[in-house]
């Protein structure tokens, strides 16, 4: 983004001033020509070079346009106030776009995905589009508005795209010109605005050098309640094997997931305006596990197979490691409750249930979490069984002491043997709501259940 001072020096060099004529029969009732009013501009997004840009809702637009003109000192319109007023707007340091997925650097020139790396876009902020509503390089839509407003500065704008008709089209006035590098712009009236590159003759004989018109302002103006739907139920998503390499592939899973979910609820339930939201839950990066020895000793021959073996069969040998199987219960616990911390910090208003939908190994792991099973629990109840079932006299009184102490070990334990193997990185902070249409339930993880759980999108009161 060229900073205010390098801007100005180009709009000063490169404007051409031309005097103006204001017709005094001007209609006041019409809209005028003055800076542009927050609505007025809008913001794009677009992932790669080669797409095109795609605005932000008006919500997104709006914040992004009141941080922008916070960080610039550029004063808001009175109308602006009002709607941050009225809708209790802060200016965090950070804005958040997107229905909540991503948020924008302090730059301005870019967002970042919150909950999963990876994936970000760049921004644009749109004042002057071409036809086809794309916006203009930030540098020369600002020279192009600046000699606009010093042209036309409080001129009625007319009604339509142009003033001149089918026939005037053809053999339209000049009424000023801007000079920019490579390219001119030409205004034959307060809304008829051109680009033409500078180009050769015989490119410009052959077409290539035509102009384009220019609109000042985007076609919809930015309002308050194009905003992302209220959020009724937030649904983690946990993946299972196989995500070893492909760690942002969670994501979009969980964005199919949410778009079929969406589409299944505009079309039998209607009249629900409120949306969950889907957050990814990857956890396979953050492990450690043999820190990468299984890849070592892999034989070279059919490499990709045994690379794909080792991404997903070894999974589920690792689980069922009690070595590595309390590492991934505390690094899976550890990033749902990473996620959800993030969630309820960029949603504070939110008080809907939390479930959570895993698959495959996930769907396991999470059972095993939400039960408080241990593979230490299941040894303690084999010792137990084999000191009941022992027929052995002279080891009775052996085991009689053995067991005392035990008991009186647990009787010491707040919460028994089960709290005693309970770490507190493999609790969740949150309460998982198992919810199906005809009965509602929340599990508390210092309590057990056994119940299975299928997940009602709309939410529960």
């Amino acid at each position: 983004m060229p900073s205010r001072r390098n801007l100005r020096e180009l709009i000063e060099t490169q404007i051409t001033v031309c005097p103006i004529r204001i017709d005094p029969d001007e209609n006041y009732f019409r809209p005028l020509v003055t800076d542009f009013r927050c609505a007025e501009v809008r913001w794009f997004y677009r992932r790669n070079e080669v797409d095109k840009w795609m605005n932000f809702n008006g919500r997104d637009s709006l914040c992004l346009e009141a941080k922008y003109r916070t960080v610039f000192s550029i004063p808001l319109d009175d109308q602006m106030t009002v709607e941050l007023l009225e809708h209790g707007f802060t200016f965090r340091q950070t804005v958040v776009v997107l229905e909540g997925l991503y948020k924008v650097n302090d730059e301005l020139t870019k967002v970042e995905a919150i909950y999963w790396k990876g994936d970000t876009c760049e921004i644009r902020r749109g004042t002057w589009f071409s036809q086809d509503w794309q916006p203009l390089e930030p540098p020369v839509a600002d020279a192009i508005e600046a000699h606009h407003l010093q042209c036309f500065r409080g001129q009625t704008i007319p009604e339509g795209l142009t003033v001149f008709s089918a026939k005037e089209a053809s053999n339209k006035p000049q009424l000023t010109e801007l000079q920019l590098e490579g390219m001119e712009v030409r205004w034959s009236s307060v809304i008829d605005v051109s680009l033409s590159f500078k180009r050769g003759a015989i490119l410009r004989y052959i077409g290539w050098g035509k102009s384009q018109a220019l609109r000042r302002g985007f076609n919809k103006e930015a309002e308050w309640d194009d905003g992302p739907a209220e959020i009724s139920h937030l649904v983690l998503v946990v993946h299972g094997i196989g995500q070893k390499g492909y760690e942002n592939l969670i994501a979009e899973n969980a964005q199919q997931v949410r778009d079929a979910v969406v589409a299944a609820m505009e079309k039998c339930y209607p009249e629900e305006k409120r949306r969950p939201m889907f957050l990814p839950v990857e956890w396979r990066s953050i492990l450690k596990l043999d820190d990468g020895v299984t890849d070592v000793i892999t034989l070279p021959k059919m490499s990709s197979m045994r690379t794909v073996l080792n991404s997903t069969a070894m999974d589920i040998m690792y689980y069922q490691s009690p070595l590595y199987r309390k590492e991934i219960v505390a690094g899976v616990v550890r990033q749902l409750n990473r996620i959800y911390t993030l969630f309820t910090e960029n949603n504070p208003t939110f008080s809907g249930p939390v479930s959570i939908f895993a698959h495959s190994l996930g769907c396991v792991i999470i059972y095993d979490i939400l039960q408080r099973w241990s593979p230490f629990l299941l040894y303690d109840k084999y010792v137990t069984h084999a000191m009941v079932k022992c027929k052995d006299p002279s080891n009775i009184e052996a085991l009689k002491a053995f067991q005392k102490a035990r008991d009186l070990l647990y009787e010491k334990i707040d919460g028994g043997i089960n709290k005693m193997l309970q770490h507190n990185d493999e609790e969740l902070m949150f309460k998982v709501c198992f919810t199906i249409r005809n009965a509602r339930n929340e599990f508390d993880p210092h309590s057990s259940c056994s119940r299975p759980f299928v997940i009602d999108c709309r939410g529960g009161e």
